[in-house]
């Protein structure tokens, strides 16, 4: 991640996510020097049926369910303890559609 990056070498672990959750991210679309910020949430709201497909649309509605992060634990220290609160939980206190589950996978 480091040398990908361009990081400092003296950082044990580094991590890069991207969680495209509409409310927080925006697509930028630029012609020449003119460039604009189109909110996802509007582009979800508009094709979510084209981003997303059959299926999980009829899962999850217009709610893109997918987040993913890079972590580089080469020559460092072990990963994060994460803890995800059931669904209820969720519902209530943090006002989110769905609860999280997580799957590693490792990538050279």
């Amino acid at each position: 991640m480091k040398d990908m990056a361009a990081l400092p070498k003296e950082w044990v672990n580094c991590a890069w996510g991207f969680e495209p959750i509409a409310p927080e991210n925006s697509i930028l679309i630029g012609c020449g020097d003119d460039v604009i910020e189109v909110p996802f949430l509007i582009v979800m709201a508009l094709e979510y049926k084209a981003i997303m497909g059959e299926r999980p649309v009829s899962l999850f509605g217009d709610y893109f369910p997918v987040r993913f992060d890079f972590l580089d634990t080469m020559d460092g220290d072990n990963l994060s303890c994460q803890v995800h609160p059931k669904q209820e939980y969720v519902r209530e206190h943090f006002n989110e559609f769905m609860t999280q589950q997580e799957s590693y996978y490792i990538m050279e």
